[in-house]
């Protein structure tokens, strides 16, 4: 059996502006990610149905901040402004290659992706989330929440901090797909006994952890990965398979480094001239997604060659049915090892396919389409649990995350420990306020979306990288900015301030209802 499993999660920005380059995140990943794998699942659900209802193959977490903004509709109306503008520079690029056979055809090529892009995105009505709950309620689908503003849980060190973070995602999913969730994402995997503890306190059934969660739980399953676990709390657990996943995130052995596919890092935003291209980028320079462009090999990128979509597609086709090959012989293997069918659980960031690998929906759409040719049963977490026919190992699994190393270092080390002493202060200042129950209620509200918005992994992982580090310094600088001001305000008149209105409609997401 595979559960395969999608992470889609974006931080939530919404700025009063339209900033270029970080609304360009929603824009790149709702063009290139979420609608070609709605497109994906719409054709999947198109198929003639089977003799017998299968579970539903593939599981997504649709996080609180991406549904946030997917749901908003002065995001809405920006993506929809962004499709526009996107097919005005196809135009552009189609006349301007005219002299260049194959990079006319690219140019033409790209056009035709916009243009299915768009259409969709209207003929949704701009209502992606709409999509997903379709499916989900038909039972092709299964989602997954999670913590409000994928903080990593363990570095919070405050119970009420934690249960807040999960109990706003639980909240926030049941308004959106009405039905509580079964599945928590853990952000990162971060694990600790007491976020399993307040995973099942927030009414959650199941996660996934990383391999470190299994292979030095106590006592250490004997299946290991391949069948779930339950800890003392009565959580299941469900293990991330190293091998499955190699196969896809290595940079050096995985698929999307191979050289017919698309090439990520050069794109027609940086390569045009920049007169040309003003319009479309605004006051900074960044990714357009015309990528002309592909892998090639280790080699530089002004010595990239054109890239083929057909011979990309072949190659995705190729690729998918080598990991289904690879699956059948895993499992066969495992099979033998454990006395047991392996369950194999490969999740992967859903931004993964389409954004920073074009051709996976592709990959992903060959799996599930030739996965019965190769005697590999898509499944998901909870219809595991449903059927009852594996046993889970009764552990307590170790503290872990499956970021680099295993544990926690991406999220606090030299370039971002600065971060959390503020952060519990302000902890400690929210829990001393909701005890004394005096304060004024939306007030309070807005500072706990404000902490939840500072404790985002997202800003951590960027100062780590060192990808956008002056704006995610700024956003964190500005939540616990806003935060003290609130506070401060709480002791003065009662009238709202045109600051505290303002800044109660730009960071707007959960519903008071939802914060609870």
């Amino acid at each position: 059996m595979l559960s395969l499993i999608l992470h889609a999660h974006l931080p939530f920005v919404r700025h009063r502006e339209n900033d270029f380059l970080a609304g360009n995140w929603l824009f790149e990943a709702v063009a290139e990610c979420y609608i070609p794998l709605l497109q994906m699942l719409d054709a999947l659900a198109a198929r003639p149905p089977a003799a017998h209802r299968p579970p539903a193959p593939i599981t997504f977490t649709l996080t609180p901040t991406l549904c946030a903004m997917l749901g908003d509709e002065l995001l809405q109306k920006r993506l929809a402004d962004r499709f526009t503008q996107i097919l005005a520079l196809a135009e552009k690029e189609v006349v301007r290659n005219a002299a260049e056979p194959r990079m006319q055809a690219l140019a033409e090529f790209y056009r035709t992706r916009w243009q299915n892009a768009a259409a969709y995105f209207a003929a949704s009505e701009r209502d992606l989330l709409a999509r997903f709950r379709r499916h989900y309620q038909d039972g092709r689908l299964e989602i997954m929440t999670c913590a409000a503003t994928h903080a990593v849980l363990p570095l919070l060190l405050d119970r009420r901090a934690v249960l807040r973070q999960l109990r706003v995602g639980v909240n926030s999913f049941r308004e959106i797909f009405d039905r509580a969730p079964r599945g928590c994402w853990l952000p990162e995997c971060a694990y600790s006994p007491e976020v399993g503890a307040a995973l099942r306190e927030a009414g959650i059934t199941y996660t996934v952890l990383a391999a470190h969660a299994f292979l030095y739980g106590a006592p250490r399953p004997r299946r290991g990965v391949y069948a779930p676990g339950r800890t003392p709390d009565g959580l299941w657990v469900f293990g991330r398979d190293p091998e499955s996943s190699k196969q896809v995130w290595s940079a050096r052995d995985g698929y999307p480094g191979a050289a017919a596919y698309r090439e990520f890092y050069r794109d027609l935003g940086w390569d045009g001239d920049a007169d040309y291209l003003r319009e479309f980028y605004g006051a900074e320079r960044h990714d357009l997604g015309f990528k002309y462009h592909r892998v090639t090999g280790e080699v530089g990128l002004d010595r990239k060659e054109l890239y083929d979509p057909t011979a990309a597609a072949a190659q995705a086709v190729r690729h998918a049915r080598h990991f289904l090959a690879a699956r059948q012989q895993q499992t066969a293997r495992l099979t033998e090892r454990l006395g047991a069918e392996p369950l194999i659980v490969a999740p992967y960031d859903a931004e993964l396919f389409g954004h920073w690998w074009y051709e996976g929906p592709q990959f992903l759409t060959e799996i599930l389409t030739r996965a019965a040719d190769y005697g590999v049963a898509p499944t998901n977490p909870a219809a595991v649990i449903d059927a009852g026919e594996i046993m889970p190992s009764a552990f307590a699994p170790a503290v872990s995350s499956w970021g680099d190393g295993g544990y926690f270092f991406t999220w606090l080390n030299g370039e971002n420990d600065w971060l959390y002493p503020p952060l519990r202060a302000a902890q400690k200042l929210l829990n001393d306020l909701e005890d004394d129950g005096t304060a004024n209620r939306a007030l309070l509200r807005q500072m706990q979306r404000e902490l939840l918005l500072a404790q985002a992994s997202d800003w951590t992982f960027i100062l780590t990288t060192r990808t956008l580090p002056d704006y995610a310094r700024r956003r964190l600088t500005e939540h616990l900015q806003n935060f003290q001001r609130l506070a401060e305000h709480l002791n003065a008149a009662p009238a709202e301030t045109a600051w505290q209105q303002e800044l109660t409609k730009q960071n707007n997401l959960f519903a008071d209802s939802v914060l609870g």
